[in-house]
């Protein structure tokens, strides 16, 4: 059994110290309590804060009393106008430091936490973007002679007809895929991003694209099965491929075709929201409801023909 190195708290109570204390204990639980992916998160939250703290006051590392709602409010400021951060992803930065500030706490590096309280105002949310049926259809059935694009394309599909996510789908190996005591096929992954299940049944649509690239020599990803360029590459090109089809400009991207799926099997009327956030690798259902459960105007309307206000005749 592996001897967890101890790490001793600094004297000097400045953000920085402790941070970098803070992190060394968290790379020591990575793939223990959460993916590595997540601890490098964490570290380029860090050193993005510290940087702004440069900026700010010329030091990288001040007291913890002076971290208070009106410098992360300049911070909000920051990141939006000087990084160009979504509103999730500075969200996921703020809790990185209240983590940082709250381990000071704990450890009797500071009386309180100035931020414990802070939230972020409100926006309204943005509406998911995943494309019909008929433009996966079209998609099918475009004709592309370009390898590059056509490959994007089987790639772009895959996601659509399993729910993966681009990362997952960088990672996948055959050993993902599992044949159950009924000969019922599946693929079971533990997602990079959270560590979470996703049990999704191979549709024959999905099952068509792995055998397709089965044989394929990869001068690209050669660590997973398909050979999928890296994201900015794989969204750029998506881009290119609304030429082929009704989909409007600049809603193709790498996390559309996993929006595509839920949206598709939800509005389907036949899956449980149970199922879908089963099949998402999603921890809790309530991150399937908040992000994935609108019904489209389609299906409303569907439904509604069925309803009237005039009573039945017995």
């Amino acid at each position: 059994m592996t001897k967890t190195k101890v790490i001793k708290i600094p004297k000097q109570k400045g953000f920085a110290e402790v941070a970098f204390v803070w992190l060394k204990e968290h790379r020591q639980l990575a793939d223990v309590d959460f993916t590595h992916n997540a601890y490098y998160r964490k570290e380029r939250f860090v050193y993005i804060f510290m940087n702004f703290l440069m900026e700010r006051f010329k030091n990288y590392s001040i007291p913890f009393e002076e971290i208070n709602e009106k410098l992360l409010n300049e911070l909000y400021l920051y990141s939006r106008t000087e990084l160009n951060f979504s509103i999730p992803y500075y969200r996921k930065m703020v809790q990185t430091i209240k983590q940082v500030v709250n381990y000071a706490v704990i450890n009797d590096l500071t009386t309180k936490s100035y931020i414990f309280n802070y939230k972020i105002k409100s926006f309204a949310k943005k509406q998911i973007l995943y494309i019909t049926l008929a433009q996966i259809k079209e998609l099918q059935e475009a004709e592309i002679h370009n390898e590059k694009l056509s490959r994007t394309r089987d790639f772009f599909l895959f996601q659509c007809y399993t729910g993966v996510a681009y990362i997952d789908m960088k990672t996948f190996k055959l050993s993902n895929l599992i044949t159950d005591a009924f000969q019922n096929e599946w693929i079971v992954i533990h997602r990079q991003k959270t560590g979470g299940k996703s049990t999704i049944p191979l549709m024959p649509e999905a099952k068509a694209i792995i055998e397709k690239y089965r044989n394929v020599t990869k001068t690209v990803n050669p660590g997973g099965f398909f050979p999928i360029q890296n994201n900015k590459d794989y969204n750029d090109t998506l881009k290119k491929l609304e030429n082929y089809s009704s989909i409007p400009r600049e809603k193709l991207h790498s996390h559309c075709g996993r929006k595509t799926f839920a949206m598709t099997v939800l509005n389907s009327g036949n899956v449980s929201i149970e199922t879908v956030s089963k099949m998402l690798g999603h921890a809790k259902i309530d991150m399937t409801q908040k992000h994935y459960a609108f019904v489209d105007t389609k299906k409303i309307r569907n439904e509604m023909e069925k309803f009237s206000f005039t009573p039945k005749e017995q």
